[in-house]
């Protein structure tokens, strides 16, 4: 019999090289069964293939190697693809990327042995070794590998009791199932309030952040501490995020260390922005010392008990810490104010003046609070009567001469 090699049956296996292990195998197997023209198999023959990956039917060809082997009883032979010897200075097997384009497989055959090679043609590699495609051991137990319709993507280890959940097409490890929020845009800027913040004074205002491109996504709550003026905590309450724009809800408490700027730094749906508030003391826009209102009037070397009202304008309803504030001209007398708050709006403030006065004349008290200041005067007088009534007068005992 004539022999001759017209009829070449090739199968493509497309498996890992080796058992799983430490190290990725880079290679793959290809088996061929070689028949005559007459359709027997060539038994115990030696053969020879070249390989050569391409990049597309018709491109370039970026990996050659060739196989030296002989047939088994059943004209079997197999090839493992990135093992053979390297033929026109190819690259290593290894750095080829194979997640970034479709690779078609080109065979030439030498049924002599002796260099005298055949086309086979080529065709697509369909599916190519998991561990060619990029995927390698993992760095940690638990971790798990997906396909984003690019490419392999590692999912690291979620946390006990979650559960993988399919958000957006991508696994997702999730609580209860519920998807993480997301959001394309987060305006701080924007944002409207309820309610001042003033200096040492415990308070508990909310505010709303408006966004852009929610998911409908779970949004946890979380707590944010203030800095700048410190002592101030915002919470974002927990929730669903709205399907596009919708708002966040804030809840501001506690006592603000002073007055300035409290700064917080929200972080929602993979957004931030920075949230502030201004602290202020309490402060009006007037103090009027000239149209103050008295009690009692103040007497030269007599002590003295007097409260005086100050009315003001446009007070802003924060607090004061009072004062004390000593005469002048006349010395000796203190005008007292116990702390509060101002009225919010028009109110009046109100002072105690104690003390004995030095002499007469014109107690000054300069008045500076609330960011105004007016001066206070009050006039020391002595006693005073409209008339004298010796007429009447009334006696205790008599008198008589040259007696004691």
């Amino acid at each position: 019999m004539k022999s001759t090699f017209s009829i070449v049956y090739l199968l493509l296996l497309l498996l890992p090289f080796a058992r799983l292990k430490a190290q990725v195998p880079q290679a793959f197997r290809y088996q061929a069964v070689i028949r005559n023209t007459a359709g027997f198999p060539v038994s115990n023959r030696a053969v020879r293939f070249e390989v050569s990956l391409t990049q597309g039917p018709s491109g370039p060809t970026v990996y050659s190697e060739e196989h030296a082997v002989t047939t088994d009883t059943y004209g079997l032979v197999e090839l493992t693809i990135g093992r053979g010897t390297l033929i026109n200075s190819s690259p290593a097997f290894s750095t080829l990327d194979w997640s970034s384009t479709a690779y078609f497989m080109a065979m030439r055959y030498d049924s002599t042995g002796m260099g005298s090679f055949v086309n086979l043609g080529s065709f697509e590699l369909l599916s190519v070794p998991y561990a060619l495609n990029g995927l390698t051991n993992g760095t940690s137990a638990g971790q798990i590998n997906y396909w984003n319709g690019t490419s392999w993507v590692r999912l690291n280890p979620g946390t006990t009791n979650q559960v993988i959940t399919l958000c957006g097409g991508i696994p997702t490890w999730t609580t209860g199932g519920r998807c993480p929020g997301i959001i394309t845009s987060l305006d701080c800027a924007n944002a409207t309030y309820s309610g001042s913040i003033y200096t040492g004074i415990n308070v508990a205002v909310s505010c709303t952040i408006p966004y852009l491109g929610g998911n409908q996504g779970w949004n946890p709550s979380q707590n944010i501490f203030s800095t700048g003026v410190t002592g101030l905590t915002a919470t974002v309450n927990e929730g669903f995020l709205a399907n596009g724009a919708g708002t966040l809800f804030v809840n501001i408490v506690g006592t603000p260390s002073g007055s300035g700027t409290a700064s917080f730094t929200i972080n929602v749906g993979g957004q931030n922005c920075t949230l502030t508030r201004n602290v202020v003391s309490g402060a009006i826009s007037a103090l009027n010392c000239v149209n103050a209102t008295f009690t009692d009037s103040i007497f030269a070397g007599t002590s003295a008990y007097s409260v005086t009202t100050i009315p003001h304008t446009s007070g802003n309803g924060g607090p004061h810490s009072g004062q004390t504030v000593n005469s002048t001209g006349v010395t000796g007398l203190t005008a007292t104010l116990n702390s509060g708050n101002f009225a919010n709006g028009n109110g009046t403030l109100v002072y105690e003046i104690t003390g004995t006065p030095s002499g007469l004349g014109t107690a000054s008290f300069a008045i500076n609070i609330g960011g105004q200041t007016c001066t206070l005067t009050r006039n020391v007088v002595s006693g005073t009567i409209t008339a004298l009534n010796c007429v009447n007068a009334t006696f205790t005992d008599s008198i008589f001469a040259g007696t004691s």
